[in-house]
């Protein structure tokens, strides 16, 4: 079976955007997990340090501790998930756009090539999905630092537990 050269384009671009698309929704479904888990740790670590029972403070700060660590962790491979996703985005957007620009000589209409035309009009620095993200991973990775870091001096008797005299 031999197919023509516009049928091979054809194939390769439909092949080239089902990897997009699955790569696509894996990065917004990973982020929606990460929003996920990080909720869960903000709760639970909000909730042990303003819980109104009598709970050991060294028991209070090795929980605290625990939960800030996990969220830092947590943190730090949803990131490199998210830098993993964004380069199986890039590989098959760069796919995308050689058969575009292939599609677009063999059918002699310039417009086909649409990631070349988008890179042109890229947004704002902080338009950008992968620039928001970066500033997002960056807070909740400061915030959950902070969180072990408050725990520790708590657990070192520096500071005192929120809502104690």
């Amino acid at each position: 079976m031999t197919c023509t050269r516009l049928e091979q384009l054809k194939t390769g671009l439909e092949h080239g955007r089902t990897l997009f698309l699955y790569h696509a929704g894996q990065r917004t479904t990973s982020l929606r997990f990460f929003f996920i888990a990080l909720a869960v740790f903000a709760a639970a670590w909000g909730g042990l340090l303003t819980t109104t029972s009598q709970i050991i403070g060294t028991y209070r700060a090795v929980c605290g501790l625990i939960l800030g660590t996990s969220a830092t962790i947590i943190t730090l491979c949803f990131w490199r998930l998210d830098r993993r996703n964004r380069q199986l985005v890039d590989s098959s957007e760069a796919l995308i756009k050689e058969l575009e620009s292939e599609l677009a000589t063999s059918l002699e209409i310039p417009q086909f090539e649409t990631i070349v035309y988008s890179d042109h009009i890229r947004p704002e620095w902080l338009c950008r999905y992968g620039s928001l993200l970066r500033v997002i991973f960056s807070v909740f990775l400061v915030l959950s630092f902070g969180a072990c870091v408050f725990s520790l001096l708590l657990l070192l008797g520096i500071v005192a537990p929120i809502g104690c005299p």
